[in-house]
């Protein structure tokens, strides 16, 4: 009955048992101690892929984000060039307005210059007929006292 201690892998480590051999399992070994260094790495390998799921649905998700906000920016652009559209539109009809306003009191003032040159032009001719009565009064006062010359 040969007995041999060798490596057995269990996983994460690599554990030490005493074998029989028989028939072909002698063949394997040779009566040297061997030791298993290979590294389990499919618990890093899911990991590393569970990680790319997880950036990928994070890559997709801000991907997502920011599209959303381009359109909500968008939106929010378009609108304040349709504001800025109505707002030129309603200072072109104030401005319209203040024009016409503008036009309304320049014949407003028209009309005042107007008013004031009849009432002096009345006037005058109203002090003219005062003088044309005055001058006629001392014609007849000097033809009644010079009635020789």
């Amino acid at each position: 009955m040969d007995g041999r201690v060798v490596p057995t892998d269990m996983g994460d480590c690599i554990c030490w048992h005493l074998f029989r051999f028989r028939g072909d399992v002698m063949a394997q070994y040779d009566g040297s101690i061997r030791i298993n260094t290979k590294i389990n790495t499919e618990g890093i390998k899911k990991g590393v892929s569970e990680m790319k799921g997880g950036f990928g649905q994070l890559k997709s998700g801000v991907q997502g984000a920011l599209s959303g906000l381009n359109s909500k920016i968008s939106s929010v652009g378009s609108k304040f060039r349709s504001v800025g559209a109505g707002m030129r539109k309603e200072a072109s009809k104030i401005k319209g307005s203040v024009n016409g306003v503008s036009d309304s009191f320049r014949n407003l003032g028209a009309t005042i210059a107007s008013v004031f040159a009849v009432r002096k032009i009345a006037g005058f001719a109203s002090s003219m007929t005062e003088l044309g009565s005055d001058l006629e009064e001392v014609q007849n006062v000097v033809d009644v006292t010079f009635t020789t010359m």
